[in-house]
């Protein structure tokens, strides 16, 4: 079997780069299978699971949507975030409990900053009543 060259790109750098004989991705139509020879194509991957045949082996993949580029017999798949299925739901954890980390720090910068216009509003009141008994 023909194969193709496959790079997988992220913000942090380059999660694979390899010879591969075919790669199913995720489209908003349903899945999309990729094959050495396809001509040139850029597709929108939808968020989940991926997964590619290389030597016989199939690697899952979950990844949260991106891009999938052909060009020239190379495919580039360019995505926010990916990692090996298994560890998908502990990823997505650990990605939840920082969110939520997130959230409980704006909610209390929130409640600090209210409560510092309520103190300033209140120093102001005292400064405005100061002024009208130096009169």
């Amino acid at each position: 079997m023909r194969t193709f060259r496959l790079r997988v790109l992220t913000p942090f750098g380059t999660v694979f780069e390899g010879d591969i004989d075919s790669l199913t991705l995720i489209t908003s139509t349903g899945e999309i299978g990729i094959l050495a020879g396809r001509e040139s194509a850029a597709i929108a991957v939808e968020k989940g699971v991926i997964r590619y045949v290389q030597n016989g082996e199939t690697v899952f993949l979950s990844e949260d949507g991106g891009v999938f580029e052909m060009k020239n017999g190379e495919g580039v798949l360019l995505c926010s975030s990916i990692y090996p299925e298994a560890t998908a739901e502990e990823e997505r954890a650990k990605r939840e409990k920082a969110l939520e980390a997130e959230r409980e720090k704006q909610k209390q910068s929130l409640s600090e900053y209210k409560l510092g216009q309520a103190a300033l509003a209140k120093a102001f009141d005292k400064l405005r009543r100061a002024r009208h008994n130096i009169k």
